[in-house]
């Protein structure tokens, strides 16, 4: 039954069972005798005899179920769900991504009909997905990206330096440093507008004035004194990291952050310019120069 979807019934079944041995166990033993085999699972399960030997006779005939165990699907209320079942729906929409697939109300109605769990609507299974708390929206991979194992792994090796730093005897100050950018007449990105084009901004309508990158650093004391760095954008580009390069972020580094009175523990984070190869290795595209100068 590995990787198997259970119903609701099914897991009434486990919990029932899950009690008579919690039962069992606080009694220092079997509450019936071990040979009673019959009435020692009809009481685990809550099931009657008669329907337990119904069971075991149609199995030694190898004949299907009895229709008499066969009951009606409850019709649930979509706020009102079970949270086996809501868990249920949720492992589903995992295994589908997991597995590559494509998650739209007709492949969930469809999986739900399949393992017996739901027959429902559209527009049910979309209310259904709201209320446990999924959404459909644009798709963002980023979640996903933070959890790969090189991302986490250097996560986890951040987190134990960082701790290591706070419990030494003698800690580090900790600096963080970044960059933003700022317009010199400031933005503004919502606006109020209905359907017609006249409400919408002309695309090429630049009223914001020029744009500033901004380099700081600073401690739980605020910023560090003398040590920010502002200077007019180039690019047009709409990312402001484009207006970056390693040669502005290392004179930076030397000009400004020398104003720390003391040695620092300094965190940043991974952007290109933030590190760069000092001694690039030579590729099939280098010129011969380039390579008589490596000797």
């Amino acid at each position: 039954m590995s990787g198997k979807f259970l119903n609701e019934r099914c897991h009434e079944l486990i919990l029932n069972v899950y009690e008579y041995f919690c039962h069992e166990k606080d009694n220092f033993g079997p509450l019936r005798n071990v040979e009673a085999v019959q009435a020692r699972t009809s009481e685990a399960l809550k099931i009657s005899v008669r329907t337990l030997k119904k069971i075991i006779d149609s199995k030694k005939m190898n004949l299907p179920l009895p229709k008499t165990l066969e009951k009606p699907r409850k019709k649930w209320k979509t706020d009102d769900l079970p949270a086996s079942l809501q868990h249920t729906i949720r492992d589903i929409i995992y295994s589908k991504y997991a597995e590559k697939q494509v998650v739209t109300l007709d492949t969930m109605r469809q999986a739900l009909e399949d393992k017996e769990l739901l027959v429902a609507s559209r527009p049910t299974i979309s209310k259904i997905l709201n209320n446990i708390g999924f959404k459909f929206k644009k798709d963002c991979n980023r979640r996903a990206l933070c959890e790969k194992v090189h991302v986490a792994s250097a996560r986890v090796q951040f987190l134990r330096k960082y701790v290591d730093n706070m419990n030494s005897t003698s800690p580090l100050p900790v600096v963080f440093l970044d960059e933003t950018w700022v317009f010199a007449t400031g933005s503004q990105k919502r606006s109020w507008q209905d359907d017609s084009p006249k409400s919408v901004k002309n695309a090429n309508y630049s009223s914001n004035g020029k744009r500033f990158i901004i380099l700081h650093a600073g401690n739980q004391n605020g910023f560090i004194e003398n040590s920010s760095l502002i200077f007019a954008a180039n690019s047009k580009s709409d990312d402001y990291h484009d207006n970056m390069d390693a040669a502005n972020f290392e004179r930076w580094l030397k000009d400004q952050l020398p104003n720390l009175t003391e040695p620092s523990l300094i965190i940043m984070d991974n952007a290109a310019y933030h590190s760069r190869v000092v001694e690039k290795m030579p590729s099939s595209s280098w010129r011969k120069e380039e390579l008589q100068k490596l000797h």
